[in-house]
């Protein structure tokens, strides 16, 4: 399977997948002789959840489709069994349970479909197998042998060495933090400065994950930044607290993301006939390596020594790749939400002039795009990055409705998509303020908000950046301020 995921904190239930254009099908293994469970909720609980349970009992093993109504009763049986069995057993005190059911929802009454959104995965296992011939709700099941995992199940990079090509050679940087004592806290972010070769022009061609092997469960997400325009710094190598406010002010450099990694992904691979730049010619000499860490149980002592494995090569490909960011220009007053909405939209559009003078300058037409990472911070819960040609809407060039801050991953097309000369694109954002009661204002910090759309794309054209923002006067107007300090 070339994915999998640790559903728990202490590595007792994990499930691997794979799919292709019309079925996904799903391997759980579970560290008990009971049943073991998976979910796909559209909020994190029981409620309208699509389950399936699956147990060996004297030999033979079984696997169930079912529904979940409120958090207090186990799910019955769906009507129609949209769900088939393929393999399972017990060994040496695991359970494992192999099945397959199509990608679209079957019934619509109580299955989900599985797209490209993030997915709330919810969980559970029991210590025992039914006593007759269907689950009805083991004692053990109110206890902390149950959970939610956000995770992305399709359109998601996978690895394959055969995309490089022939004779190519390489190099790897390792960017790891080392024996890092986490706090005693459920949710940490850690940031570390390294130095990147300047030499001469690389190609980075793959990000691979390297992780301390027990904390898998930790590790929520890894991202590294350009950190562009940055001189000498005193805290290369040094770990520091992202978003505090003991955070350097170096750390403020870098904003460019180079590349984004989470829990359930493979490499993330460049198409064989390009690479990202950075070397000699770029303005980055640093890179900043991002890692949040996640702790429920604030379980104490965690040492670490995860990160990510850069492969870049000094035999340059055919293109330059490059990375243009579409977004609302994350600066105070000029991004505001209000409080207690359920849904609130902002959207930042790259116009076609803006687009097509960064084509212009390097003589292209046609921009090939292979892989986007969405990006907003705690209060976004959905991305979407549209396209408009012609004055009619595309198809999107990425979508996550379901956008989760603690899972982010750069999706990598299999097909490439194309942006032309004088299409428009726009970034619409999808926000959640339900419990604030105050504005949330635009910013860097995971309490402030961002509203952006990383595009990866050959050829490399002049444009890094593409923003929005709205005039000033007419939000002052729109809030009925007339007097600023």
């Amino acid at each position: 399977f070339p994915h999998n995921i640790v559903l728990d904190t202490d590595g007792l239930l994990k499930l691997y997948w794979n799919y292709n254009d019309t079925h996904i099908t799903f391997e759980m293994h579970g560290q008990t002789t009971g049943w073991v469970g998976i979910g796909l909720s559209p909020n994190g609980g029981m409620i309208d959840a699509d389950i399936y349970i699956g147990w060996v009992k004297e030999g033979t093993a079984y696997i169930t489709d079912r529904h979940g109504q409120d958090s207090n009763t186990y799910p019955p049986k769906d009507p129609e069994q949209n769900v088939e069995f393929l393999a399972g057993y017990e060994c040496d005190g695991w359970t494992v349970i192999k099945f397959v059911r199509q990608l679209p929802a079957c019934e619509a009454d109580y299955d989900r479909p599985i797209t490209g959104d993030t997915i709330k995965m919810i969980w559970a296992f029991g210590a025992n197998d039914p006593a007759g011939d269907d689950v009805v709700g083991p004692d053990d099941y109110h206890q902390t042998n149950r959970g939610t995992k956000s995770v992305i199940l399709i359109d998601i990079p996978t690895g394959d060495d055969t995309l490089f090509p022939e004779g190519e050679a390489h190099h790897t940087l390792d960017l790891m933090v080392d024996n890092l004592h986490l706090p005693t806290v459920a949710t940490y972010y850690n940031c570390h400065l390294f130095e990147i070769p300047t030499d001469k022009k690389y190609h980075l061609v793959m990000a691979e994950p390297i992780l301390h092997p027990g904390n898998e469960q930790h590790l929520h997400h890894l991202t590294v930044y350009f950190c562009s325009g940055l001189g000498a710094t005193e805290h290369l190598g040094v770990n520091k607290e992202c978003y505090s406010a003991n955070m350097p002010d170096d750390y403020a450099t870098c904003s460019q993301v180079v590349v984004g990694w989470a829990i359930g992904g493979g490499p993330v691979i460049f198409p064989k006939h390009t690479g990202l730049v950075f070397g000699d010619g770029s303005s980055a000499k640093y890179v900043m390596l991002e890692i949040h860490y996640d702790n429920p149980t604030v379980k104490p002592d965690i040492i670490d020594s995860s990160g990510l494995r850069l492969t870049y090569t000094p035999d340059l490909r055919h293109y330059d790749s490059g990375t243009l960011l579409v977004a609302q220009l994350t600066s105070g007053r000029r991004h505001i939400l209000p409080p207690h909405a359920n849904s609130f939209l902002t959207t930042a559009t790259c116009t076609s002039p803006c687009l097509t003078a960064g084509m212009n300058t390097t003589g292209t037409n046609k921009l090939n795009v292979f892989g986007i990472m969405l990006h907003g911070h705690l209060a976004a819960q959905g991305i979407e990055l549209k396209h408009l040609r012609d004055n009619v809407e595309l198809p999107p060039l990425a979508k996550d409705a379901s956008y989760d801050f603690n899972y982010q991953e750069t999706r990598m097309f299999s097909t490439e998509k194309n942006i032309n000369a004088g299409d428009d694109l726009q970034v619409i954002c999808n926000y959640q303020t339900r419990d604030k009661s105050k504005i949330t204002l635009g910013g860097l910090t995971t309490t402030q908000e961002m509203c952006e759309a990383f595009i990866y794309y050959y050829p490399k054209i002049t444009t890094s950046y593409c923003l929005t923002s709205p005039l000033m006067t007419s939000v002052l107007e729109y809030f009925g301020i007339e007097e600023t300090e």
